[in-house]
């Protein structure tokens, strides 16, 4: 928060992400909601579903085009300008419930999410070039607590926008033009303070070579701050990215049968995502305590440890005050750990790989996700007690991996030594 107040130039970035989050998380249910409505259709919903992770495909090919961008800041004012024009084109078409403006809506869609993937790449040098190394931790720690907000946020606004309104997409499209366009104007505004080092665009490459050379980074990255082999720390990452995204569908089936302190269905999944939630906020807010000043592969062990004791308390039908504590503890270190490795991202990654590193991390972690959904929401149909076996065991696959980790990285400083 004193970085916020402090860092003129991370207060308008951090203000412009605020203003872009909170209209793509409005915009994307009501989007869904539009193809539900007016086409009552489950094609429609798999189209728009589809639709708004199709960008994820193609992130890593907008993050080589961030980092080919020497002229960034005027970029990002661009790109603010052609999103704010789309979606003031889309509040019109929006209007109309043919086909052919569903389509147009959904390619329109793609584009500004591209944009969006864009935008993002070209902020990271520009973070790069104006903040400490030590400041790295607390301005991704807000930024994770923006993106949670905005997402909750977000989502009743639209919910609630949409009942005030009749079902009036259009406006709810031209209100997310405008946040684009108050974002666009912050940016230009503040033109002279979004410097970065000048980048030095080298020999065409193939996109295999491209890559080669991200993973290379990738390895100095994990590999020289306390973060042992590659290979180790990415699985357990994704393991424990898929069973964090897997909790939310598992808590639907299991509390048909079960409920949390005694409350109804609904209750007790409200209980649990906003346990969730705020245990995140909290660890997000929290960026200078004992537990963000671990090493990454400390704060991997103790996510892992969590993740095993939510399946085995609910496994061994323990006291449900001891899933919730190993739940919020879980989620409280989860909002430290991708802000972590955003920032050794950054402090130690060359301003011509920053973007497409981070894409390519980002679009690993995201594809992770669905995998555990599918995973143990198939699991839990069978039979709730496989699910969490399944749960503990793949928790303690991981917590192996980040101790071993771990290891490897202080056997690597007593060789050093």
């Amino acid at each position: 928060m004193n970085l916020l107040l402090k860092n003129k130039l991370y207060n308008v970035l951090a203000v412009s992400r605020l203003l872009n989050s909170l209209g793509a998380h409005i915009y994307n249910l009501v989007f869904v909601i539009y193809a539900a409505t007016q086409f009552r259709s489950t094609w429609a919903i798999s189209v728009a579903n589809i639709i708004m992770v199709l960008p994820t495909i193609f992130s890593f090919y907008m993050g080589i085009q961030a980092d080919k961008t020497k002229k960034k800041a005027n970029a990002l004012f661009s790109a603010a300008l052609v999103q704010t024009v789309l979606f003031f084109v889309m509040s019109f078409l929006l209007q109309s419930t043919t086909i052919g403006v569903f389509a147009l809506v959904c390619v329109m869609n793609v584009i500004t999410d591209l944009l969006s993937d864009y935008s993002s790449g070209l902020r990271l040098p520009i973070m790069q070039k104006n903040l400490k190394e030590d400041e790295l931790m607390e301005a991704y720690s807000f930024f994770q607590f923006i993106s949670c907000v905005s997402g909750i946020g977000g989502q009743a606004l639209g919910v609630w926008l949409l009942s005030l309104t009749g079902n009036n997409f259009s406006i709810v499209a031209m209100l997310n033009a405008c946040f684009f366009l108050i974002s666009g104007i912050l940016l230009y505004t503040h033109k002279k303070h979004l410097t970065h080092d000048e980048i030095e665009i080298t020999s065409s490459q193939s996109i295999k070579q491209q890559l080669g050379d991200v993973i290379d980074g990738i390895k100095v990255v994990f590999e020289t701050n306390a973060s042992g082999n590659l290979l180790t720390t990415l699985s357990c990452i994704l393991l424990m990215n898929a069973l964090g995204g897997a909790l939310g569908s598992i808590y639907t089936i299991y509390f048909l049968d079960k409920s949390l302190f005694g409350m109804t269905y609904g209750q007790s999944l409200l209980t649990i995502n906003a346990i969730l939630v705020v245990s995140m906020i909290v660890g997000s807010l929290t960026p200078n305590d004992y537990f963000a000043k671990l090493s990454l592969t400390k704060m991997m062990i103790c996510n892992a440890i969590a993740l095993t004791g939510i399946g085995l308390s609910h496994l061994l039908g323990l006291s449900e005050f001891v899933g919730v504590v190993f739940l919020a503890f879980s989620a409280y270190i989860g909002g430290k750990v991708n802000p972590k490795i955003d920032s050794l991202l950054l402090a130690n990654t060359s301003p011509e790989l920053l973007a497409r590193t981070d894409t390519l991390l980002t679009m690993l972690f995201t594809l992770s996700l669905p995998v555990g959904t599918i995973l143990f929401s198939t699991l839990a149909t069978i039979h709730i007690h496989l699910t969490w076996g399944m749960f503990a065991f793949i928790g303690f696959i991981a917590t192996i991996l980040a101790v071993r980790s771990q290891l490897a990285t202080e056997k690597s400083k007593l060789v050093s030594a």
